[in-house]
């Protein structure tokens, strides 16, 4: 998000535009204050006159909840719009707010390029006719774009540039899907017979309580790094052979649209096509994302494969903007991506999980270092690390020192103190911390099944 300096309040709502990249209308805005800096701001539309007031009051509810949770230190609530739709939902938000203990600063309608204060009542400051809007070219507007910043007309704006393309280019572009489809069906053709490719390292698997529908290895971890990162038991997932053929060209087709808009070009109809399929390997996708970050070309890169790609793959790229998305700090970019996603695809996991994200209004901080590299340590809230097993790296809960790596033939889980390098012997089934005589048989304890996530557990893919 784009830190700005704001002293006055017309010039804070000169800012709300570029912190949520749009210029809302008929829309409530809370804008959470933190120290000395302006922590976030969250956006919820107004309701439509006749709304009963129960449904009205629902997603004001919802927006105080999450806001209470962040636990800012103070909170300036701008409705914009008429006053007979502002005044209702504005009023009920504040008293939600002020019952969860948060101060409000101060609460302020806007329209018509005037803004009225709800608290404030002396005319020299306030008056009734209203205070003029900061314009469009002030301090805090040229200093945000000189920063980066973007402040589109209206949501409907941004979501434009999102939208599929139309006419003459989807023609090409639907031509170009069926080459790229010949194409993948000559590469799997091509490659039986020959020998085989060697698979590529493995992701580790999560395994421990995940929402429904949740498939890939690394959409688990992200799942489980929001929702539950205490238990990571991480096993390999091998692929099959076509799905490696797969991998093989996704990982070349990547790297191939990384350089070209890194270095400010565009993929041709084809390449686009060919990347759009490739992506529906859930392995190519995620390969995608472990490499993306936050620079401003990769949102420009997955922004025109989801334009321009064969509607149905858009699912991939569309929640690969939208994580950068989020954890750039572009709520409103990534809520339309998502929507993009779970169009296409309602079981979409990856688009499912930012989405959970974004309803929740939990922060990028709350993940990071994801997605990371395989073989890279993970920070997750509370300071714990999570690796591959294949690596020397420390996973969550070993308390070995930092750079002590395993040496080889050291299979020991974090935890076990047996000496390095004891195996243990034939028949010998203990775990560490288990003090039976080798050969005793384990019992499951009270209150588990014997079973654990991974056994008769069948995920299944996006």
């Amino acid at each position: 998000m784009t830190k700005l300096k704001v002293r006055t309040p017309a010039e804070l709502i000169s800012a709300v535009p570029f912190l949520i990249g749009f210029h809302p209308a008929d829309s409530l805005v809370a804008a959470a204050v933190k120290g000395a800096r302006l922590a976030f701001a969250a956006r919820i539309d107004l309701p439509e006159p006749g709304v009963p007031d129960l449904e009205a009051r629902a997603p004001v509810v919802h927006l105080a909840t999450l806001i209470a949770e962040q636990a800012p230190e103070g909170i300036v609530l701008i409705g914009y719009g008429d006053s007979a739709r502002v005044t209702p939902s504005l009023h009920h938000l504040s008293r939600a707010l002020t019952s969860a203990g948060l101060r409000i600063i101060d609460e302020f309608r806007v329209a018509e390029g005037r803004f009225w204060s709800y608290l404030c009542t002396n005319p020299s400051c306030c008056p009734v006719e209203g205070t003029p809007c900061d314009p469009p070219d002030s301090v805090v507007a040229t200093e945000a774009t000189f920063a980066g910043a973007v402040a589109l007309p209206s949501r409907k704006d941004l979501e434009s540039q999102l939208a599929p393309v139309t006419g003459d280019d989807r023609t090409a572009m639907d031509e170009a899907d069926v080459r790229a489809q010949r194409r993948m069906a000559e590469l799997l053709k091509g490659g039986r017979g020959k020998e085989r490719p060697s698979p590529p390292p493995p992701i580790t698997d999560a395994g421990a309580s995940a929402p429904a529908r949740v498939s890939s290895t690394a959409t688990r971890h992200f799942t489980l790094s929001l929702f539950d990162p205490s238990v990571f038991e991480p096993s390999a997932q091998p692929l099959g052979w076509d799905e490696r053929l797969r991998l093989r060209a996704g990982r070349i087709a990547v790297r191939e649209a990384e350089r070209r808009y890194r270095t400010g070009g565009r993929l041709t109809d084809d390449e686009v096509a060919w990347l759009g399929l490739l992506l529906e390997s859930v392995a190519v996708r995620d390969y995608a994302w472990i490499r993306s970050g936050v620079d401003d070309w990769q949102a420009a890169l997955w922004s025109d494969i989801v334009r321009r790609v064969h509607p149905q793959r858009v699912p991939a790229p569309a929640s690969l903007l939208a994580f950068i998305a989020w954890r750039t700090g572009r709520g409103p970019l990534a809520s339309i991506a998502v929507d993009r996603a779970l169009d296409a695809d309602p079981g979409c996991a990856l688009a499912c999980a930012i989405n959970a994200a974004l309803f929740l209004a939990i922060p990028p901080s709350s993940v990071d270092g994801w997605p990371m590299p395989v073989g890279s340590p993970a920070r997750l809230p509370g300071g714990k690390t999570v690796a591959c097993p294949e690596t020397g790296q420390r996973r969550a809960g070993d308390k070995r020192p930092a750079g002590d790596k395993p040496q080889a033939g050291d299979n020991r889980r974090a935890g076990d103190k047996r000496p390095a390098g004891d195996k243990p012997q034939a028949g010998d089934n203990r775990r560490a911390g288990d003090n039976r005589p080798a050969g005793g048989r384990a019992r499951p304890s009270a209150g588990h099944s014997g079973r654990g996530w991974h056994s008769g557990h069948r995920s299944r893919r996006t």
